[in-house]
């Protein structure tokens, strides 16, 4: 389930991501499963590890006003991170003025893909598929050489 106000529940997963106030503040919490593994290497290829809890409640602070991109088609933003990341089997810890950065793209589908994104095709299997409001789908896979557009 989506919702308009940046709640997604589904099997195994709930996230909230709330605007507190625009470019300047975000609520980012989330709790799902992820998959552990030994070695960072077995990450692409292995396609299994074991499943682990995981949350995270978060607090994102500007410190800089947003810059918009040379493309006008999205800006990015400097900023801070408080909070706490919980990890099955694991002590919590957590995050006090971490610097983080957080960006925002938009694009018509069919237009010129902006330059965050690859500008290639790939016949691989999607990584990941996002549905739009429009309710089109777009499926891009990653590689050693970053994200494409799966056609």
């Amino acid at each position: 389930m989506r919702t308009t106000d940046g709640l997604m529940k589904g099997e195994l997963l709930w996230a909230e991501h709330v605007c507190e106030s625009p470019h300047e503040q975000w609520t980012v919490s989330n709790e799902s499963r992820a998959t552990a593994i030994d070695d960072p290497t077995d990450l692409k290829g292995l396609g299994y590890g074991m499943p682990t809890a995981i949350a995270s409640d978060l607090e994102w602070y500007a410190v800089r006003p947003s810059v918009s991109f040379d493309e006008e088609h999205g800006y990015e933003q400097s900023g801070v991170v408080h909070g706490v990341v919980e990890v099955e089997g694991r002590a919590p810890f957590g995050l006090d003025e971490v610097s983080a950065w957080r960006c925002h793209r938009w694009w018509t589908n069919g237009s010129g893909i902006p330059k965050m994104v690859m500008a290639r095709t790939s016949d691989r299997e999607a990584d990941v598929i996002f549905q739009t409001p429009e309710a089109s789908l777009w499926t891009f896979s990653l590689d050693e050489h970053g994200w494409s557009q799966v056609m």
